[in-house]
């Protein structure tokens, strides 16, 4: 139980860095972020991607980590 919580927190975190990296890139909309954040997986899983990596962002927005506007998201 605990081991698993403890590895699922840790590739959260990681995928959150990814999405951050890719914001670093500069602004982008959400279907242009999710290649770079989801690079290690195939394209099938991207459609799905594409909803975890709204997830980050919207979390990322409320810690004031990250901006949208228009569609298109950028680091804060």
């Amino acid at each position: 139980g605990p081991g698993k919580l403890d590895e699922y927190l840790q590739l959260r975190a990681w995928r959150e860095g990814k999405v951050l990296a890719a914001l670093g890139q500069g602004a982008a909309t959400l279907s242009d972020l999710v290649p770079c954040a989801y690079d290690d997986v195939q394209a099938f899983v991207w459609p799905i991607a594409e909803r975890n990596t709204l997830a980050i962002l919207e979390k990322l927005r409320s810690e004031g980590r990250a901006r949208e506007a228009g569609g298109q998201w950028s680091a804060a």
